[in-house]
């Protein structure tokens, strides 16, 4: 892929994105279908990968445009115990020119699932998130954000849809492992 681009090296490949229109969104509803499309890719993935899981859904929706100037590219509001309510992707549309697409994917899976939606925990019990047995993921809730990052399971997981993705993904937890983060 890198090839392909004419891309040699990762000062190449980070110059290649920045000057890549089509690597930008077009419309902020582009980046909340999107955002929505990567939850329902996952959804059914969830009992391969987790124990106890939440009866809230998750769905992305539009962040309240008061704060989505000064805001993250998305984040998580919970959902209720009983699932009455779902669990939310706030998607912060403002900009939309401006917002990579190659983040998408990460962010959806961090603060959807497996990530801060799986972090509900029940009366009595350390996470909602049990892994199953020769995962590798940290099971504390503190650690499942680093655990998002680093991936490291020996069970099968649905691969990344995007191989620009999985290139930029590489690079970024390589160094974050080199540095310790």
């Amino acid at each position: 892929m890198l090839t392909s681009w004419g891309v040699k090296d990762l000062a190449s490949l980070n110059e290649h994105i920045k000057s890549d229109r089509s690597l930008y969104a077009t419309s902020g509803q582009q980046l909340v279908d999107l955002y929505n499309n990567y939850v329902q890719q996952m959804e059914p993935e969830q009992p391969k990968l987790f124990g106890r899981l939440p009866k809230s859904k998750l769905v992305a929706i539009p962040m309240e445009a008061s704060r989505s100037k000064n805001a993250v590219p998305a984040d998580y509001t919970e959902g209720t115990a009983d699932g009455s309510r779902p669990g939310h992707i706030n998607v912060n549309e403002w900009d939309p020119e401006h917002r990579l697409l190659l983040n998408v994917e990460a962010i959806a899976y961090h603060e959807g699932i497996p990530g801060h939606h799986l972090q509900r925990r029940p009366p009595g019990k350390r996470n909602v998130a049990s892994y199953p047995t020769g995962c590798r993921l940290p099971v504390s809730t503190k650690s499942i954000g680093r655990a998002n990052r680093w991936w490291n399971t020996s069970i099968a997981i649905p691969p990344w849809t995007s191989p620009t993705f999985r290139a930029k993904w590489t690079a970024t937890c390589t160094s974050q492992i080199h540095m310790g983060t």
